[in-house]
């Protein structure tokens, strides 16, 4: 199974390229599983007002990471305060395993939110 996670964590720390480190409990709930962070550099994921931070981690399984490339933080405006991540060319991606694989794993049906969609 392929899994990348985007996550919010609202936690600093050098392993995903923040300058300050709060020696929070998700690096070390990360110890104990067999996700691996895919952050590079230090760009700032968080932007609001003069705070610029790197809050937002994406993670995946070992197996996944040889997949990955060119991880980045994308300067575009989101309407957000938080900054979108590219890692993956979602182009190729088989939108009907995603969906039937989602619903099987997480067992519900999302409906038009997992949809393949002209814009992508």
């Amino acid at each position: 199974m392929d899994l990348i996670l985007g996550c919010d964590t609202d936690a600093h720390h050098c392993r995903w390229g923040s300058k300050e480190c709060n020696h929070c409990g998700f690096d070390n709930y990360l110890a104990t599983t067999e996700l691996e962070v895919v952050n590079q550099g230090c760009t700032p994921t968080f932007c609001a007002g003069n705070r610029m931070t790197v809050i937002d981690v994406t993670l995946a399984l070992n197996a996944v990471m040889p997949k990955i490339s060119h991880w980045r933080v994308l300067s575009e405006d989101t309407l957000s305060d938080h900054r979108k991540i590219s890692c993956r060319n979602i182009k190729g991606t088989n939108w009907t395993t995603y969906n039937n694989e989602l619903q099987t794993k997480v067992g519900l049906r999302l409906g038009p939110l997992c949809k393949h969609t002209s814009r992508y």
